[in-house]
């Protein structure tokens, strides 16, 4: 058995990873505007694929070169130089606001809160919660439950590396009713030239443990750098967490085949 997110969400993920600039297809790099001092989110690392695709081919074609003689590695160097590209919490917020309204819950701007019972904060995530939401605040209590068991787990929960990074869970694989396998996604600037958009699975061998414990199969060049991540972050600073806004959904809600 398999759990999925709903198609119009896996739809945006895979936009991110096959983005079409020219005649290629390119996963999405990393890129964080740290000062987020750009008015477009598109060049702080917050766009929507489709976005992040028409500012890259109106790149080339302003700089007047052709993407077709250039191969995607050096296309992505192009994105990150010009500050395109996609952060972890503008990945992940990018994909739960499409959850949202795929299940007729309104836009993610009318469930995120602030960390702290703040009025300012409150209306900076109003008004522009796409470049104000982070990876703390989406995996923070204020807007997410933690699963401290990980045969709960199911698509759309997070994974939480501390309060610096975030995962999102996109496929939960059962085998005789018992989980098997968990795959999550995220944008990352690590592993060296891969970075950005990717894929990772976790083995679960036993389900009772913490995730620590299991199989992280996300290595590159003999490293595991997103494991490594994990690990830097106190226990109880790092783990799964729901949505609080997702946490009533029935189980049938991610597509069971």
């Amino acid at each position: 058995m398999k759990l999925q997110l709903p198609p119009a969400t896996k739809q945006v993920l895979h936009h991110y990873t096959h983005l079409k600039i020219g005649p290629h297809i390119v996963p999405c790099p990393y890129y964080q505007n740290l000062h987020k001092s750009f008015a477009n989110p598109v060049y702080a690392g917050k766009g929507t694929p489709q976005q992040i695709e028409n500012a890259t081919n109106h790149l080339f074609h302003q700089i007047g070169k052709n993407p077709t003689l250039f191969d995607p590695p050096t296309i992505r160097l192009y994105m990150v130089m010009a500050g395109l590209g996609i952060d972890c919490s503008g990945f992940v917020t990018h994909l739960l606001d499409t959850i949202c309204e795929e299940l007729n819950l309104g836009s993610l701007r009318l469930h995120i809160q602030p960390k702290k019972a703040n009025l300012l904060h409150f209306l900076k995530l109003r008004l522009r919660y796409k470049s104000q939401t982070s990876a703390d605040i989406l995996t923070s209590p204020a807007n997410a439950l933690s699963i401290n068991h990980i045969y709960l787990a199911r698509p759309a929960d997070l994974i939480r590396f501390g309060p610096q990074h975030v995962a999102v869970i996109t496929q939960v694989q059962k085998r005789n009713r018992k989980i098997s396998s968990i795959t999550y996604w995220h944008s990352t600037s690590d592993y060296l030239d891969q970075h950005g958009t990717r894929k990772g699975t976790i083995a679960i061998k036993n389900p009772h443990q913490p995730l620590e414990n299991q199989i992280w199969r996300e290595t590159y060049r003999g490293k595991n750098w997103t494991k490594a991540d994990f690990l830097k972050s106190s226990p109880s600073e790092r783990g799964i967490r729901r949505p609080s806004f997702l946490s009533k959904l029935p189980l049938s809600t991610f597509s069971s085949l």
